[in-house]
């Protein structure tokens, strides 16, 4: 990213820039508003406004200014009227601009010269040596000789078409801060061109076109932004939820029960009783094991509840591993988890309310949250059904009963043994009833049959073993049925759960009650201060909506030169007063304008975020009075100083407009001077530079010849830079100390 260009205007004093220090005080100033930081290779740009007179008064200045930093480029602009030398002010007074420069040949040695068209005749008996100019002079400090160094000089900045006009003033704030903003941004390829031109010195001739909104537009935009920004708190803005990670995620490794504490004897008691309790089901005794059980479970809830209640894992119960996660870790998940949404377009209140609801379930969990805990993953009831009191229930099945009836009652004397193997196999009195009940008709039919069919002789023995057969999967079926309806009602078949569920809750409660516990209050605060901030960022949005714009200075935007011009009311009236070099076309807003004025004011909260969470509305309001008068200084072209990389649209897309070229108007330049100053100018058209430029947000095919410079802000047109007659420029260096300043 190129460093920003740091505007010091020297015209009323250079006090603040008195020694190292006060430089880099300025510098930094410079730097901080512009939320820039520091150039990392080193390479300062500075724009120094002076005037003419000034450059011969604050050498030391100029030349502390060139020794900045380990690379510096520096672009002097001075602004008014040339004065001629003191000492030749008698031959200026003749000096007639219109009929050209005076010059004369200077002399040195002895013998005989010719005399100059321009001037007057040599001495007799001098050679010839080098014109000298008699009028106006621009002198320079020598250091503004160096490499990368230029001079710009403009007389008048209004460029008015009549000496003498009362428009004529030599210091307009308007006109200067619209030239002060086109060098700025093209101040690299303003040093490129007057390096080719004699002395690196040049008046500019300019013509310009501003590229804007409306004020309705602008005033229309503005208030859509802040309360697409601000979000509406009745409609919530949908989303993912907002968390960091799996920083904080629970883990068994991390709690540990420590061996021969209680914890760790009433875990093992309820695993005894439990392995006893599989072990009686299967004997068919599980009554009594089931109670041991639920009465060891019921221990080792209420002492898990019991340990959780301290502040601190109690010594010899329960370890906790230590934090492997930083709070930088906590906060760098916390910060991209909230870009994340803003990213998508959230409301600063949805945000906000994600925020603290993400603080209130990272900060560590109290005694009160824990016992809620330990009722919602294992109730007391839960534990409390478990017992023998439930009834065995046998329910045989009748048809089987039948059956088994009628294939006893096919064998003479059989059908008693049948029975009694049936009762012997349910030993329950109401299945046995039940099962008799039912068995004696199927034993009268199979007796009916015997005798009506006359079976063979050998039909005793299969019948018996079927009816036998019959009665002891009767039994069977319905001895299982009881048991597995007993063990579901009872809840013996929940005991194991029971005992994992404890196990969660020992190891969630220990982690959210222990395990990090300053780092995730630390992070609790950072979240509801970053809360804090969204809603008073929110709730100032919804308070600038609307209200007048502040009042603007002169480069309150990108921070490229502060205070350069004293601050003036928003509504002057003399908005359209501007320089007849300086066209403008104002749009009434396209789709995306809207959109990209919310992502700005976007930046500007993060901007906030970046320096501290928990800045306050006073913090908040001034980043969103400088967006606004960054938004009324340069336009919605200019790139936001909070995102400077981000890709503008198409300037169709936000102003409603196409960009304009002026170079189909053809229109000329305006000279910088009155019709005075211009006979100090080089009437040589080869020795000029032309720089055209366009706003980024222009689309200009590849493929198109005469690219212009791309202009990171609202202006295009053409930047002439004209030299100067030789000996216009006069350099000299100072040694002693200069009036305004000292070494």
């Amino acid at each position: 990213m190129t460093s920003p260009v740091i505007v010091l205007d020297l015209r009323r004093g250079t006090a603040e820039l008195a020694g190292r220090d006060g430089l880099r005080a300025a510098v930094q100033e410079r730097l901080r508003e512009a939320g820039r930081p520091e150039p990392a290779d080193g390479h300062y740009r500075f724009l120094l406004v002076d005037t003419p007179a000034g450059l011969d008064l604050r050498h030391a200045v100029y030349e502390r200014v060139i020794a900045y930093g380990k690379r510096t480029s520096v672009l002097a602009l001075a602004v008014g009227e040339l004065t001629p030398p003191a000492e030749r002010a008698a031959r200026a007074e003749t000096w007639d601009p219109l009929a050209g420069p005076v010059e004369t040949w200077d002399t040195w040695g002895t013998g005989a010269g010719d005399g100059d068209a321009w001037g007057t005749p040599a001495d007799e008996g001098h050679a010839p040596s080098r014109p000298t100019h008699q009028g106006p002079r621009l002198t320079r400090p020598a250091a503004l000789r160096g490499e990368s160094c230029g001079l710009l000089w403009a007389g008048d900045l209004r460029a008015a078409r009549t000496a003498g006009d009362p428009d004529v003033t030599p210091d307009d704030p308007r006109a200067l801060s619209v030239l002060v903003d086109v060098l700025c941004g093209l101040f690299d390829d303003v040093l490129g061109k007057l390096a080719g031109l004699a002395d690196s010195a040049a008046v500019p001739a300019v013509r310009f076109l501003e590229h804007d909104l409306s004020p309705a537009a602008r005033d229309r935009a503005w208030t859509d932004a802040l309360h697409r920004l601000a979000g509406d708190a009745e409609h919530p803005f949908p989303g993912g939820r907002l968390d960091v990670g799996d920083l904080l995620a629970a883990g068994a490794a991390d709690v540990r029960m420590v061996p021969g504490g209680r914890l760790e004897g009433s875990r093992a008691s309820c695993a005894r009783a439990l392995a006893a309790l599989d072990r009686a089901r299967r004997g068919g005794a599980a009554a009594g094991a089931l109670g041991e059980a639920a009465e060891a479970l019921e221990r080792h809830r209420a002492l898990i509840v019991e340990t959780l209640r301290h502040e601190e894992p109690p010594a010899g119960e329960v370890e906790v591993a230590p934090a492997t996660v930083t709070l930088d870790e906590l906060g760098r998940a916390l910060r991209d988890s909230t870009e994340q949404l803003l990213d998508q377009g959230a409301p600063l209140r949805a945000v906000a309310a994600r925020l603290v609801v993400l603080g209130e379930e990272v900060v560590p969990a109290t005694g009160t949250e824990v016992a809620a805990d330990a009722d919602r993953l294992c109730p007391p009831d839960r534990v409390h059904r478990l017992g023998p009191h439930h009834p065995f229930t046998v329910r045989p099945n009748l048809p089987l009963a039948v059956l088994a009836g009628a294939f006893a009652g096919l064998v003479p004397l059989a059908a008693a043994l049948v029975l009694a193997a049936l009762w012997a196999g349910l030993r329950h009195l109401r299945a046995g009833l039940l099962a008799s009940a039912a068995f004696l008709p199927g034993a009268a039919a199979g007796l009916l049959a015997a005798r009506a069919l006359t079976p063979p002789a050998w039909t005793p023995v299969p019948a018996l073993a079927c009816g036998l057969l019959a009665a002891w999967h009767l039994a069977r079926r319905a001895r299982r049925a009881a048991r597995d309806a007993w063990w579901r009602d009872s809840g013996a078949d929940d005991a194991a759960r029971i005992l994992t569920a404890l196990d969660t809750l020992l190891a969630e409660g220990a982690h959210r009650r222990w395990w990090a516990a300053g780092l995730r209050r630390d992070l609790a605060d950072l979240a509801r201060a970053t809360a804090g901030t969204l809603r008073a960022a929110a709730d100032t949005a919804r308070e600038c909506a609307g209200i007048p714009r502040p009042r603007q200075g002169a480069y309150d935007s990108l921070g490229e030169g502060l205070r350069l011009v004293p601050p003036e009311p928003a509504d002057a009236s003399a908005d359209t007063d501007v320089p007849r070099w300086l066209g403008r076309e104002a749009g009434e807003g396209g789709p995306e304008l809207v959109d990209t004025l919310r992502d700005d004011l976007d930046a500007a909260v993060r901007t906030a975020l970046r320096w501290t969470p928990g800045r306050g509305r006073a913090d908040v309001r001034a980043l969103f009075d400088a967006a606004r008068r960054h938004l009324n200084r340069h336009g919605i072209v200019a790139p936001s100083p909070h995102r400077p990389g981000s890709p503008r649209p198409a300037t169709e897309a936000l102003l409603g407009i196409p960009a304009h070229d002026l170079d189909d108007d053809g229109a000329v330049p305006v000279e910088l001077v009155t019709p005075e100053q211009s006979a100090l100018l080089s009437k040589d058209p080869g020795h000029t530079a032309r720089i055209s430029f366009a706003p980024h947000t222009a689309r200009r095919p590849a493929w198109a010849a005469d690219q212009p410079v791309l202009f990171p802000g609202r202006y295009s047109g053409t930047l002439r830079l004209l030299p100067l007659r030789r000996g216009v420029v006069h350099t000299v260096r100072r040694t002693a100390a200069d009036p305004e300043d000292a070494w």
